[in-house]
Formats: C-alpha cells, sequence, structure tokens
C-alpha cells in the first residue's frame, strides 16, 4: 500500500526519459514508453536525432520494452514501436540487406507476446508491426520463417493468432515474389494437423489460410490436393471443397489494403516523378491532358508449380535399370518401366534441373521406336510426358525434344486406344514447349509435314491431326515461316500440295482432317495462297471447306493484338473500343456560360458530366443496398430516362439528382425488404421440411427394426416348431419299441405262468431258480394253516409261494394262500418289465 503512494507521488515527468524506461514501477515505464511514442510521431527530421536514431540502429533496446510484464505498459511499448518502424521506413537504406536484424529481434517477440496477450489492441498493433517490418524485406519468405516454429505451440489462442497473421501477410503481400521453392510445402505442413485441432478457433483458421493460399495459387485445386488435401480427413476435404467451389463461384471482392514492398514503393515514387517531370500533351485552348485508364500495376500472377520444391529422380532408378529394360524377356521391361514409373515419376511433384536427363529420354526413345510390346510403349510415352511435365516449359532444352520427338513420331502407326491417346499428348506437349511454328524449330515442323506423306494411313491422319492442333493452338510470331512452305517450287515440299493430297485422300476420316488443315491454313494466310489449288477441288469438297471457313468451328489463337487495334482505327470504332485510353481535359471546361468549343455550347459538356455522376451515384446505391447475395439493378430504359432527365436540368439538377438517387433508393430497398422476406419464408419452410423428413425418416426406421424383430421371432418360433416336430417323431419311435418290448414279456409271462400252473419249469421265487424235484419238495413243504407263524415260512414272507395239490383238510384256505403267491408273482413280473423297459 505504501508502495502505491509512493508511485504516485513521483513525478515520472520530471525523471529522465532512460531512468523512466527502465524504472521499477510500471507507471514510469507507461509514461517512458508514451513519451517515445510522441517523439516518433512527431516529424521526419526528428529521427536524425542521435537521441532517436539509436533505438532504431540498436533493435535489442526495444526487445525489452515490448516484453513489459506489465500489460498495459507493453501494449503502449507496442504502439511507440509500431510509430518508430513508420518513422525510419522510409529513410531506411537498402531495406532488403539491413532489415533482417530488426526482423530477427522484433517478430519472434511480437508473435510470442504481442500477439499472445489477452488485451485486443496490443494483438492489433502487434500484427501491425509484423506487416510492416515484412515491408521492409524483399519477400515473406524470411517473416514465414520466423513465423512457423510458433505452429508448434500448444496454447489454443496463440495457434489462432499466429494462423490469423499468416493469413494477413499472404493476403497483404502475396506470394509471387517468394525465393524460396519450399515455401508452399513448409507452409503447408503442419496445416492438416491443425485442421483436426480440439479448438475450434484454431481449425478455423487454418481453414482460412488454406483458402487465401488457394486464391493466391490461382485457384489450383490440383496442386493443393497433391500437396494437402490427400493428408487431411475426408469431413476436411468435404468442407474444403465447399469452401473452393464457393470462392470460384462468387469471388471476394479484392480490396485494395495490399502492403507494397519497401523497395516497390519507392521504384513507384521515382516512376511517378519521372512521369511528372515529363511534359504531358496539351489541348488547342492550353489544358493538360491526363489519362483516366491509369491504373495500378497489376500484380505479377504467381505459378504455383515454382513453389514446389525440386526432387532428383535418376538415384532413383531401379537397379541394373538399364539392362532390364533391353532384356530379350518382354516381362523384365515392363517390370523394370513400371518400378520405376510407380515408385518415382507418379509421386514426384517437381523434377530437378540440374541433372542431365538426356540418356534416360533416348532409352525411352529406343523402346517407343523399336520394342514390340505395346505395355513398354505406353509406360515409356508416359514417364516422358511426366519428366517433360515436372521439369516445367522453361526448362526443357531442346535437345530433349530432338532426342524423342522422331521416335513418337515414327510410333503414330499404332491403333491401340490407349497407346496412340498417350502418343498424341505427350507430342503435344513437346510441340507447346518447343512451338515448330518458331524459325529456330523449324526442323520439328519439317518432320510433321513429312509425316503428312506417309504410306500408312494411320500416321498420316495423325500427323495431320497434329498439324491442325499446332496450327489452332500455337502463337505464329512470324507467319513467313508457313508462307515459305507455300511458295516452295518442289512441289513435293509443298505445303498446299500435302494438304491438298490430304483433301483427296480415300479414307472419309483423313478427308475430313485435310478440310480442316485447309481451312485454318485459309484463316490465318488468307485467299490468295489457296486460290488455285481450291479451283482444282470438286465442288463438293470446296463447299465443305468454305463452311468450316465461314462457321465458328475453328478458332484461331489470337496472336497479334497490335494488329487488332489498327482494324479498329480503321474501321473509325475508337470510342467504342473499351481498351482505347480516353483522353479528356484535367480541368472543367465549363468554366463560363459565355464559353463555346467547335461552335458547340460547353453547358453541353457540363451537363453530360452530370449525367454521369447521376449514373455513377446510382451503381454506387444500387451497390450499398445489397442485402445478402442479390444485386439489383435498374432497367435500362429507367436509367436512359434518367440520363435524359439530368441533361435537360440545367444548373438546377443536384436537388433533382438526389431525389432520384432517393426515390430509386427507396425502391431498391423496399424490393430488397420483400426479397429477404421471401428469402426467410422459404428458408422456415425448408426447415420445416427437413424436419418432417427427419421425423419420416426416425418412423421407418423403428418400422423397420420392429420388422427385423418379428422376422425374427417368427424365425425362432420356426426352429421350436421343428425342433418339436423332431421330438415327438423320436418320441413316437420310441413308444412303438416299448410296445413291442411289452407285447413281448405279455408273452413271456403267459409262457411262464403256464409253466407254474403246470409244474413244468423252473419258478422264479425270491430271485431263486430252482428245478422240478425242489419245486416238488417245497410245495409239499408248504402247509398253510392258522397256526403258523411267519418265521415257519420264509419263502412265503419274501416273495413268493408254491401252489401245490395237497390232501389237506383246510383244502380252501391252501387256494387262497396260492391266489396271494399268483398275485405277488404277477407284481413281481410287473417290475421286471418296467425294469426293463427303462
Amino acid at each position: 500500500m505504501s508502495g502505491s503512494n509512493n508511485d504516485n507521488d513521483v513525478d515520472f515527468d520530471k525523471l529522465p526519459l532512460d531512468e523512466r524506461l527502465s524504472h521499477k514501477s510500471w507507471k514510469g515505464r507507461l509514461n517512458g514508453y508514451q513519451e517515445l511514442s510522441k517523439s516518433f510521431s512527431l516529424d521526419e527530421s526528428m529521427a536524425k536525432e542521435k537521441e532517436i536514431k539509436r533505438f532504431w540502429n540498436d533493435p535489442t533496446i526495444f526487445n525489452k520494452f515490448i516484453t513489459d510484464s506489465n500489460v498495459v505498459a507493453q501494449e503502449q511499448a507496442v504502439v511507440a514501436l509500431e510509430s518508430l518502424i513508420e518513422l525510419f521506413k522510409p529513410l531506411t537504406v537498402h531495406v532488403d540487406n539491413k532489415s533482417s536484424n530488426h526482423l530477427n529481434n522484433w517478430i519472434p517477440l511480437l508473435i510470442e507476446k504481442g500477439l499472445g496477450s489477452s488485451r485486443p489492441t496490443t494483438k492489433t498493433k502487434s500484427l501491425n508491426c509484423i506487416l510492416l517490418l515484412c515491408s521492409l524485406d524483399n519477400t515473406i519468405d524470411n517473416t514465414i520463417d520466423l513465423i512457423l516454429p510458433f505452429l508448434e505451440k500448444k496454447i489454443p489462442k496463440l495457434l489462432s493468432s499466429v494462423l490469423n497473421c499468416l493469413s494477413t501477410i499472404i493476403k497483404s503481400f502475396d506470394i509471387s515474389n517468394c525465393l524460396n521453392n519450399n515455401f508452399l510445402q513448409k507452409i503447408l505442413l503442419p496445416l492438416p494437423r491443425l485442421a483436426g485441432h480440439a479448438d475450434k478457433n484454431v481449425r478455423s483458421e487454418t481453414m482460412n489460410l488454406i483458402l487465401q493460399i488457394f486464391i493466391k495459387t490461382g485457384k489450383d485445386k490440383n496442386m493443393l490436393s497433391d500437396l494437402l488435401l490427400v493428408d487431411l480427413k475426408p469431413i476436411q476435404q468435404r468442407d474444403l471443397d465447399k469452401l473452393f467451389n464457393k470462392e470460384i463461384e462468387n469471388p471476394t471482392s479484392v480490396e485494395n489494403n495490399s502492403i507494397p514492398f519497401e523497395s516497390k514503393r519507392r521504384q513507384a515514387i521515382a516512376l511517378q516523378m519521372e512521369n511528372e517531370l515529363n511534359q504531358l500533351p496539351v489541348d488547342k485552348d492550353g489544358d493538360t491532358l491526363m489519362d483516366m485508364n491509369n491504373e495500378p500495376e497489376p500484380r505479377p500472377s504467381i505459378d504455383p508449380f515454382t513453389l514446389l520444391p525440386e526432387e532428383t529422380i535418376l538415384n532413383q532408378l531401379p537397379e541394373d535399370f538399364e539392362n532390364r529394360i533391353k532384356s530379350v524377356k518382354w516381362k523384365d521391361r515392363v517390370d523394370a518401366l513400371e518400378e520405376f514409373y510407380n515408385n518415382c515419376l507418379a509421386k514426384v511433384k517437381r523434377i530437378s534441373t540440374k541433372d542431365n536427363y538426356n540418356h534416360l529420354l533416348r532409352l525411352y526413345s529406343n523402346i517407343i521406336e523399336k520394342d514390340a510390346n505395346l505395355q513398354a510403349v505406353l509406360i515409356s510415352s508416359q514417364s516422358i510426358e511426366i519428366i517433360l511435365e515436372k521439369l516445367g516449359p522453361q526448362n526443357v532444352p531442346k535437345d530433349y525434344i530432338l532426342t524423342i520427338f522422331k521416335a513418337l513420331l515414327f510410333r503414330i502407326k499404332e491403333k491401340k486406344p490407349n497407346v496412340i491417346e498417350s502418343l498424341r499428348q505427350t507430342l503435344l506437349l513437346c510441340c507447346k514447349i518447343h512451338n515448330p511454328l518458331i524459325i529456330e524449330n523449324e526442323d520439328l515442323l519439317d518432320d510433321i509435314l513429312e509425316n503428312m506423306k506417309h504410306k500408312i494411313p494411320q500416321v498420316r491422319s495423325e500427323s495431320t491431326l497434329l498439324f491442325n492442333s499446332i496450327l489452332q493452338n500455337n502463337s505464329i510470331p512470324n507467319k513467313q515461316i508457313l508462307i515459305k512452305r507455300v511458295n516452295v517450287a518442289d512441289s513435293k515440299e509443298n505445303l498446299i500440295t500435302i494438304v491438298t493430297k490430304i483433301v483427296n485422300d480415300t479414307q472419309q476420316s483423313i478427308r475430313t482432317l485435310g478440310f480442316y488443315c485447309f481451312a485454318i491454313l485459309i484463316k490465318i494466310l488468307g485467299y490468295k495462297y489457296f486460290s488455285d489449288s481450291l479451283g482444282k477441288i470438286d465442288h463438293q469438297k470446296r463447299k465443305k471447306i468454305e463452311d468450316l471457313i465461314n462457321g465458328d468451328e475453328i478458332k484461331i489463337k489470337d496472336n497479334n493484338n497490335n494488329n487488332n487495334n489498327n482494324n479498329n482505327n480503321n474501321n473509325g470504332i475508337l470510342s467504342n473500343n473499351p481498351q482505347v485510353t480516353k483522353i479528356i481535359p484535367s480541368k472543367r471546361i465549363a468554366s463560363s456560360p459565355l464559353r463555346k468549343m467547335n461552335g458547340i455550347p460547353t453547358n453541353n459538356h457540363r451537363q453530360l458530366t452530370s449525367s454521369d455522376k447521376i449514373l455513377n451515384n446510382l451503381n454506387e446505391n444500387v451497390v450499398s443496398a445489397r442485402d445478402g447475395k442479390r444485386f439489383l439493378k435498374l432497367p435500362k430504359p429507367e436509367l436512359e430516362s434518367k440520363k435524359i432527365a439530368s441533361n435537360n436540368g440545367g444548373d438546377n439538377t443536384n436537388n433533382n439528382e438526389n431525389l432520384i438517387l432517393r426515390q430509386e433508393y427507396e425502391l431498391i430497398k423496399a424490393e430488397n425488404d420483400k426479397l429477404q422476406k421471401q428469402l426467410i419464408e422459404l428458408n422456415n419452410e425448408n426447415e420445416e421440411i427437413k424436419l418432417n423428413n427427419n421425423k419420416l425418416n426416425d418412423k421407418v426406421i423403428s418400422f423397420e427394426e420392429k420388422i427385423k424383430k418379428l422376422d425374427l421371432n417368427v424365425n425362432l418360433l420356426r426352429d421350436e416348431i421343428n425342433n418339436k416336430d423332431l421330438n415327438l417323431k423320436n418320441n413316437s419311435f420310441e413308444i412303438s419299441k416299448l410296445n413291442d418290448k411289452i407285447k413281448l414279456l405279455e408273452n413271456e409271462n403267459e409262457k411262464l405262468l403256464k409253466r407254474v400252473n403246470n409244474n413244468e419249469d423252473v419258478v422264479n421265487v425270491g430271485g431263486v431258480y430252482s428245478s422240478d424235484d425242489d419245486l416238488q419238495r417245497k410245495v409239499k413243504s408248504l402247509k398253510i394253516n392258522a397256526n403258523s407263524s411267519p418265521s415257519a415260512s420264509p419263502m412265503l414272507s419274501s416273495t413268493t409261494g408254491i401252489l401245490s395239490d395237497s390232501n389237506n383238510d383246510d383244502n380252501e384256505e391252501s387256494w387262497k394262500r396260492a391266489a396271494e403267491v399268483t398275485k405277488i408273482l404277477k407284481a413281481r413280473i410287473e417290475k421286471m418289465r418296467s425294469r426293463n423297459g427303462k
């Protein structure tokens, strides 16, 4: 508390500046930073002061300021740094050489402590400082190299700020002047990981950065697909595809907020001063004429191919490649070619231009010319095409083309579609890289014309097709190369004679190509060279040629814009040509109501200018009244009526103009509101339809699940019924077996009873088998009376007794006893049956 009171008591303004900048109190340091900011903002002459200049000469002084521990003081320090850079930026000498020290010292600190700050002003000013420092260089390479390491940080807030900084740099400075071939690969390398980040802001800024790269690289999807999209998840690829398509359909308006590099800005100023020194044209009244079509120089277009890293392919050739492709076995040759194609050529993005590929191309040329296997020819042709493409058209010397050109022309005799298509594309690429219609490449043209006289129809057809494509798509800097061949004395070498033979060929398809060739040559050179030859062609063929000449089917590449401008001048349509420079007086002509020019009151000129103002202001209001994606325009008759009204208004047209503009604005606004309401209603209806559709889908899914469950239950019941039927059949079979056993036992029982009654056989009493003599003895010994005890007859008490004939006085009692024994015997037999049945 006492420390705070002491700080309040100190008058920091009385302290020296250096003491304030290093004061232990943040308020003292804040006061010092504010003093610096004022000093840097005063005048450029202050930059010559030694006390001010030291802050620029030694960038390490500001390192401590912009990393101040107090966020309020740090914010003011960053503001002071911005003022310092703006002060010394126009005064720096050799900015590209001396700026690296400032960039290396300040940019990393501004990113880590400035962009990572929680205060919006600190973040904004830090970004401005980074852009200003980047403008001191001649390229954004160094700045990007300093920023990229921060993409490895873990803090989401810092990551999103760094990604936004990269997007702003690319948007402001473009990437057309990047000197590092690995630039694009370096900046795209961490993006797949960041596109799947857990933080929503990081993902959003990553997508925005990819979109900016897509815009600045000429909206080339294929290039980005090779370098980036293959590493993204399918859902991320779909989101990016939507962003790309939206940008292609509705390009974002290019705002004039780009920051020029300091060196280019100085060159532009010097050029402007030079132009101001030159005397501008003056009209007959002494007024200076000015060019109203002067526009800022467009930025150079960037070729994304130049940003790709170069790769060496010669060190990736398969082992013993040359011997394998010369093998007698076709499979060995094809395997060697496929191995190099699949493992190297198909994956390479850009081939190094430092190596010599003449020997490799010669090997491919020999295969194309001599190999009987069409698969080997196809792979060789495709390999040549990739090598030429990945080298780049500017890096392919002519000797490469001469090595392969004749072999390709020789092999176009093949009729297999995929082979001839590959040869065709490779030949077109060769002719695109080294134009046969240039004097230096006349030997290539001679080879094509020689092939047009070939005895094989397929060769004549393909050669004529190639010649037609060259005439239509390649530029013709000098027509003398064709005129010379039209006027050649030797009829066999004469171009007209060659084409006439094609026109009169026996095959219809070749004749059609001849018609096109004749028509294209006439469109390029005119009728005067071909009038005699046309007269010798029959009427029907001549009519087809004339129809092609008069039709729109054949389009010739515009080779000379100057000729077009001359034609326009001769036709007197200068005023309608948008490319012609508009020259108008720099001062207002109608300075006096009595002044006239060419007998026409100058008031008319003033009124016409006023009319143009109306149209321009009206267009501006139409643009400002846009809401959503619709752009409203007035019908042309209404615009014309407004123009006429303005011409008749005289000096009092301003009020009428404002009234007209206000009325038009209200109409546009009302129409726009109406459209917005309709759009909202349509969106609501669309949402309802989607909701109902989702409900129906849910019901369909639930019904499908119920049906599946019912089907499952039906299958289970069927299985259960089948199992029960099987069990029933098994039980019936067992019952039938048991019935058989019962009948058998009953038969045995009857037999046994008969034997017992007749005393003929062995009787089982109590489980003991006895003979006839024993049975007789036991029956005789059996005596039933009332005085006998249970112990007197143990056999009777335990199991069975034997019936016997006795002459006892108590005969009746004996038969009762025998009946009991018989009953017991039957019970035993039943038990035995049941036991056997089990």
